[in-house]
């Protein structure tokens, strides 16, 4: 397998970028709807990042656009990684869950919100099962 030029990356990343502007709805097989609604955040996040990199180089912002570049593989490298593994669609939807309670448990505490306090209890409690894993153990796995 070769890898793709350069170029050949560049145009992809602007294909899925107008592809992401364009596209009004989707048609996902309704096996595939729960995990589509699940991930479908955090691909568009990835693209978007790939095209803040995109626009920064060719505007000779090179070294700001570093960090978008490492936000979008990081992105993409996690959806691969809840791909791969066994059961990491699950692991990515109770980690999901979980992330959900505390972020807004730590914005009531935040803003010593007990009306917000209160409206947290009324969430339905985190699935069970496992968590993702820190980030490093994720490329570890997909090495």
């Amino acid at each position: 397998m070769t890898e793709p030029s350069e170029a050949a990356l560049e145009a992809w990343i602007d294909e899925c970028v107008a592809h992401l502007r364009v596209a009004d709805s989707y048609d996902v097989l309704r096996p595939h709807a729960n995990e589509f609604l699940l991930i479908y955040g955090i691909i568009a996040r990835t693209v978007r990042y790939a095209d803040g990199y995109r626009v920064r180089v060719r505007t000779g912002y090179g070294s700001e656009a570093v960090a978008l570049a490492r936000a979008s593989l990081e992105h993409a490298v996690t959806l691969q990684w809840i791909f791969v593994v066994q059961g990491g669609i699950d692991r990515f939807r109770v980690d999901s869950a979980h992330k959900r309670k505390e972020h807004y448990s730590n914005l009531a505490t935040w803003l010593n919100s007990d009306e917000l306090a209160q409206e947290l209890k009324k969430l339905d409690p985190p699935p069970v099962g496992k968590r993702m894993p820190p980030f490093m153990s994720i490329l570890r796995d997909l090495d």
